[in-house]
C-alpha cells in the first residue's frame, strides 16, 4: 500500500538575515527537515508560524517555552507530527527569539511533507 505523496517545500534564509522566507505549507504537514551543510553561529533554530502568512508568532509550547531546535549541519531532523500538523505557513530563524543569528550566507532547507 503506498503511502501519502510527499511533497519538498523550500525555505531560504537569505544571507544577513535570521529568520527564513515565508513558506506555505499547503495543508501539508511537515514531516522532516534538511539542514543545510553550512551554517554561522551555534547550530539552533526556532520557528514563526501563521494561519494568513501575514500575521507572524514565534512558537512556543502550551507551557509558555519556545519550541528550539538543537541541530546537526547537513543532517536532517525529524519533525514531530504534534507540533506540525497544524502549521499552515511557517518560517525558519537562525538561533532563538531572544538572540537571532544573522547568517553570513544564504541557507536553503527543505522541508518534506504529506
Amino acid at each position: 500500500m503506498a503511502g501519502a505523496p510527499v511533497t519538498v517545500l523550500t525555505v531560504t534564509i537569505r544571507k544577513g538575515e535570521s529568520l527564513s522566507d515565508p513558506v506555505n505549507t499547503g495543508n501539508l504537514t511537515p514531516t522532516m527537515l534538511y539542514m543545510p551543510p553550512g551554517w554561522t553561529g551555534k547550530d539552533a533554530i526556532s520557528f514563526q508560524v501563521s494561519a494568513d502568512g501575514a500575521r507572524w508568532c514565534d512558537l512556543f509550547t502550551s507551557g509558555g517555552i519556545e519550541v528550539v531546535r538543537e541541530t546537526v549541519r547537513g543532517t536532517a531532523i525529524i519533525v514531530e507530527s504534534n507540533f506540525a500538523s497544524a502549521i499552515l505557513w511557517l518560517k525558519i530563524r537562525a538561533g532563538t527569539r531572544e538572540k537571532p543569528i544573522p547568517q553570513d550566507d544564504e541557507r536553503v532547507f527543505y522541508v518534506t511533507a504529506a
